[in-house]
């Protein structure tokens, strides 16, 4: 596994049917070789503004927004921080397709996925929307010392956060918060339909309806069963259990704890892991 010269932040792309609205302009070569400008699209998300790409299929495309804060340094396996918005323009009426995408838990299947085409199959009518979220030891590092001074299963919160954000701001690409679709293939299949039962199952009104496909739906571990590999990520780390082992995770390079990452992290008196890193049954000690 190769190691990334930064960890990963919490953006999304979103693929919305072309409008004239948009002031900002950008030249376009046609198939006869001619030129012409198109409006470019631009969006205000009260925290930044976006300039996005008109595609040749009549598709506008944003790439690279962020939802949340940067999970970085204290904010390392915590709850996702929302970015401070203004209110929602007036919503539209387009359906809104979100897609989770896979990776067992342990890494994003493909996070250069675009979807323009799936929008212009649809007869430009619905918003798709994709993102990243945190994975592996950054998502879902478990044991009794997160759980006091941190957050557990925070690649599945990054995951509610961007339904929050789609919620708050998808009226402004042309989509109905209102009529929201989360969709996933594999892990991302598996943390929608943990979506449908999080919380006993309360309906925050993020989501109208949930598409599953190939669910990859391991058991999920409780928090002792998994105090094992913290303590092994302390110990990998140099850090010690008994002096602030949060902070001192926190303190760390990215590069520093993708070695970590690379090192198998064996439960005591077996050859393999029973499971790979991934959500917890986080009310279960």
């Amino acid at each position: 596994m190769s190691e990334p010269e930064s960890e990963p932040e919490p953006l999304l792309q979103a693929q919305s049917p072309h409008n004239e609205s948009a002031a900002p302009r950008e030249l376009l070569s046609t198939d006869d070789g001619k030129v012409e400008v198109q409006p470019k699209p631009r969006v205000d998300l009260g925290y930044a503004q976006y300039d996005g790409r008109y595609l040749s299929n009549g598709v506008n495309q944003f790439k690279g927004m962020r939802y949340a804060a940067p999970p970085l340094g204290d904010l390392r396996w915590r709850a996702p921080r929302a970015l401070s918005v203004r209110e929602p323009g007036t919503p539209m009426l387009l359906p809104v397709w979100v897609y989770i995408q896979g990776g067992g838990y342990t890494a994003n299947s493909n996070p250069d996925y675009i979807g323009a085409t799936v929008v212009e199959e649809s007869g430009m009518n619905v918003i798709l929307v994709n993102f990243n979220y945190r994975v592996g030891l950054w998502g879902f590092l478990a044991g009794e010392q997160v759980r006091e001074d941190g957050d557990l299963n925070v690649g599945l919160l990054d995951q509610r956060q961007l339904l929050k954000w789609v919620k708050t701001h998808i009226a402004k690409f042309g989509g109905d918060p209102d009529r929201v679709i989360i969709h996933g293939v594999s892990a991302g299949a598996g943390s929608a339909a943990l979506h449908l039962t999080a919380f006993g199952g309360r309906d925050d009104g993020l989501f109208s309806g949930v598409m599953t496909q190939s669910v990859f739906f391991p058991a999920h571990q409780k928090l002792r069963d998994l105090q094992y590999q913290f303590n092994k990520t302390l110990e990998l780390a140099g850090c010690s259990p008994d002096h602030e082992p949060m902070s001192c995770l926190r303190a760390k390079t990215s590069r520093e704890l993708q070695t970590v990452v690379n090192r198998a992290l064996a439960f005591p008196g077996e050859p393999r892991p029973r499971a790979g890193i991934g959500p917890l049954a986080s009310t279960a000690t």
